[in-house]
């Protein structure tokens, strides 16, 4: 699942969706910006958040579910 797709989904009122100004908004510290390991520990950290997010609205929080509604 596309990450941007699903962050656009969550948070539609945002019209940035830098990883950096997600991390800002979850208070999300990288330990490494900008290298792999560290921005995919982050991005981690995002999806999480925004699985909460999206279970405010939703009764189901599976990835099956979330992909269905991002997609279908």
């Amino acid at each position: 699942i596309d990450s941007l797709h699903f962050a656009r989904m969550t948070m539609p009122n945002r019209t940035s969706f830098k990883q950096e100004y997600l991390a800002e908004r979850f208070k999300v510290i990288n330990p490494a910006p900008h290298r792999a390991y560290g921005d995919v520990l982050v991005l981690r950290e995002i999806w999480n958040r925004m699985v909460d997010l999206f279970g405010q609205t939703s009764q189901r929080t599976d990835i099956v579910h979330i992909y269905n509604t991002i997609y279908f």
